[in-house]
């Protein structure tokens, strides 16, 4: 589970089918059958996890992209987040 602070890094799973769209990431999740299509803040998001991020540095990157604040990213990012984790989408790193 992702949570605010410390050191965990998130990233891509290397094994994830996906492919961007007309600016939206769209992904196929073989091993749960599902298919997504991510908004133009998730496929932001996307691309920002291509290698390792901090949740810190992923949260001050859209703060700064977006008009909102640091709480209100925070508080809807790690919700989403801990899906795409959840689906095997993404991968965390404690280290």
């Amino acid at each position: 589970m992702i949570k605010e602070g410390g050191n965990t890094l998130i990233s891509r799973n290397p094994s994830q089918v996906f492919s961007e769209i007309d600016g939206q990431v769209v992904m196929l999740n073989v091993r749960k059958e599902a298919y997504y299509t991510l908004n133009a803040v998730g496929s932001a998001i996307w691309k920002e996890i291509e290698s390792p991020r901090k949740l810190e540095d992923i949260i001050l990157f859209l703060t700064e992209a977006y008009e909102v604040t640091y709480e209100k990213c925070r508080d809807e990012m790690i919700p989403f987040l801990n899906e795409l984790l959840e689906a095997g989408v993404v991968i965390i790193n404690n280290d």
